[in-house]
């Protein structure tokens, strides 16, 4: 529904690899991979015979293994200060949908891998020599 919320907390390990270190325009491909955790806000819990929405509340998603491989370009503002862009291909294993508390949650109770695409803008700050 469009009133859901889906927050998702990754840990794991993030590589990049950048090319042409001296240059302004710097080309990159990153790799990494970890554990998500995830929970859908505000999903529907329950549905009356009329179809009117009875209750709503919270969805846990099963914590899952991810990997994800991508490219990106940073663009230097000065010595210690980049911009970037980056776009990641995501693949996140056996997606299951469990109910945080006691009421029947209608969700699919089959398991399903997920592949998604990720963009992603910000700043880098270079620290060192």
């Amino acid at each position: 529904s469009p009133d859901d919320k889906l927050q998702t907390i990754n840990i794991g390990v993030h590589m990049k690899s950048v090319f042409f270190l001296e240059s302004i325009v710097r080309p990159y491909a990153s790799v990494g991979g970890g554990i998500t955790f995830s929970k859908i806000k505000n999903k529907i819990l329950e549905v009356d015979e009329q179809g009117d929405i009875v209750e709503r509340g919270d969805a846990k998603l099963d914590d899952r293994f991810f990997v994800f491989g991508g490219a990106g370009v940073m663009y230097g503002i000065t010595d210690m200060i980049s911009v970037f862009g980056e776009i990641d291909i995501n693949y996140l294993s056996n997606l299951m949908y469990l109910p945080t508390d006691s009421t029947n949650l209608p969700l699919p109770e089959e398991e399903s891998d997920n592949f998604f695409i990720d963009l992603k803008f910000g700043l880098n700050f270079w620290f060192g020599g």
